[in-house]
């Protein structure tokens, strides 16, 4: 995802090593991933979220490729419903209510479920990640190039900790 080039220059590695700063560059996306709840391929999947409703706006971990969600379902208590295409609008990574609803409804959907495409276009070795998160996984690959053991004796990883939550806080959802 991110260039030959750069890995080998940001590690100051050579060109035999390519292999497991590969490794690692997997380990640092999905550990990225895993943190921010976004999906960061390369290519377009399809992601299904479930989101608690709290009012409108509901808002993804991603932004849909394309600005179009698959299929947009609500569920009552008891099933799952489509909601019709026309009931809502998607703009960026917020969707929005296009229907009224009437104030008699007994009770509200709880949660939604949200099908759509995500994850940054490109072909490799172009990758369309935003600067964070690409200067987030040169972080971590160069970390863990550098510090290949458990444990390091006389050293603390604070500093590359707090880069990261720099980094990835716009990424990350807020605690509630």
């Amino acid at each position: 995802m991110i260039s030959d080039a750069v890995l080998l220059s940001w590690t100051k590695a050579n060109a035999a090593e390519t292999a497991t700063l590969r490794l690692l560059e997997q380990a640092a996306v999905a550990a990225i991933q895993k943190r921010t709840g976004r999906y960061l391929g390369i290519a377009a999947a399809a992601v299904v979220e479930d989101i608690r409703f709290r009012g409108w706006p509901l808002q993804l971990a991603n932004e849909p490729t394309g600005g179009a969600i698959t299929s947009l379902e609500q569920w009552d208590g008891s099933a799952w419903s489509t909601v019709a295409a026309a009931d809502y609008y998607v703009s960026g990574s917020f969707i929005w209510s296009n229907a009224t609803t009437p104030a008699t409804t007994p009770v509200p959907p709880t949660r939604y479920r949200a099908t759509y495409p995500a994850g940054y276009a490109g072909t490799a070795p172009v990758w369309a990640a935003p600067a964070d998160i690409q200067q987030a996984v040169l972080l971590l690959v160069g970390h863990w190039f550098e510090n290949r053991e458990a444990g390091v004796v006389g050293t603390t990883s604070e500093e590359v900790e707090l880069g990261l939550e720099w980094l990835l806080q716009a990424h990350t959802p807020a605690s509630v």
